[in-house]
């Protein structure tokens, strides 16, 4: 989740979120929305850590 992506960008030079993006896609009846949406609220919690 983005907060945990906050955490660990703190403190690390990378953070691995391929498989929820692959899981957020295959649960979604609008893939490209929902991982457009989750990309979105990492970018955000990334660019305040």
């Amino acid at each position: 989740n983005p907060e945990e992506a906050r955490r660990v960008a703190c403190v690390a030079d990378g953070v691995i979120v391929g498989s929820a993006i692959v899981r957020r896609a295959g649960e979604s009846t609008h893939p490209v929305e929902t991982v457009r949406d989750f990309v979105q609220s990492l970018r955000q919690s990334l660019n305040n850590a």
